[in-house]
């Protein structure tokens, strides 16, 4: 039996990758940069988000629903303590060291931040509506964590861009957490901490709860020292 409050080796994230990309998952699965990512969010957002709603995602990607498939119960159990102790020891570091924040499958060359970025965004879908929210008000804190596209190309070539990649994003999520950390503080008197209610159906339009409000004449959970009227909570400029 794993203990769970172990964090997996590098040897073990790359068993963890093997795992996840058997035949019986289909394809569908998460690989360990997109897991990675996907926990973050899930660990660092405006909710609280149980395993028995995030898990089925981390073996069908797209819609949640997809059997894992399993052979047999040791095999099953070992995937899943070795998904359960990344993100244990995921949760440990945010909670300790945030400051220090740098994802563990980062340091694979096999594995990079387009992944990691694609799997923090279906992470953030658990709270859409929140997320949404302070996406509105602080673009720049996303705009490292956008997945390829338009806007971003592929992972970049030259070593110096990655690193500045990863650098951006790391701080980025430092933030982030700092603001739902803070959000929480100011709002935990008046409503308990949300929970997100059942799976996302169809892999894109989660089922979300509001996170607890702030009052106008609050201060702003961003940490700025304004009023939530005259900050993130004033009207957008147009």
């Amino acid at each position: 039996m794993q203990d769970l409050d172990v964090t997996p080796s590098g040897a073990e994230l790359d068993e963890l990758a093997e795992r996840l990309a058997a035949p019986a998952l289909q394809g569908r699965a998460m690989d360990v940069s997109t897991l990675e990512g996907f926990l973050t969010a899930v660990l660092i957002g405006p909710g609280l988000v149980m395993p028995t709603q995030w898990i089925p995602w981390v073996w069908d990607k797209h819609e949640g629903s997809q059997d894992p498939g399993f052979q047999d119960v040791e095999g099953a159990n070992q995937i899943l303590g070795l998904v359960m102790r990344l993100h244990n020891g995921l949760n440990r570091r945010l909670r300790d060291a945030p400051e220090d924040f740098e994802p563990l499958s980062w340091r694979g060359a096999q594995r990079g931040v387009v992944q990691w970025c694609e799997g923090f965004v279906l992470g953030t879908r658990f709270y859409r509506q929140a997320w949404e929210l302070l996406q509105n008000a602080k673009p720049e804190w996303f705009a490292p964590c956008v997945p390829p596209g338009e806007d971003r190309p592929a992972e970049p070539v030259e070593a110096g861009e990655a690193g500045r990649w990863r650098s951006e994003v790391a701080s980025s999520v430092v933030k982030m957490k700092a603001f739902w950390d803070f959000w929480q503080e100011q709002t935990q008197s008046r409503a308990p901490r949300a929970e997100a209610r059942g799976p996302m159906p169809g892999g894109r339009s989660p089922v979300v709860r509001k996170a607890p409000k702030v009052g106008r004449n609050d201060p702003c959970p961003c940490g700025s020292g304004k009023k939530y009227k005259r900050c993130c909570g004033a009207p957008a400029a147009h």
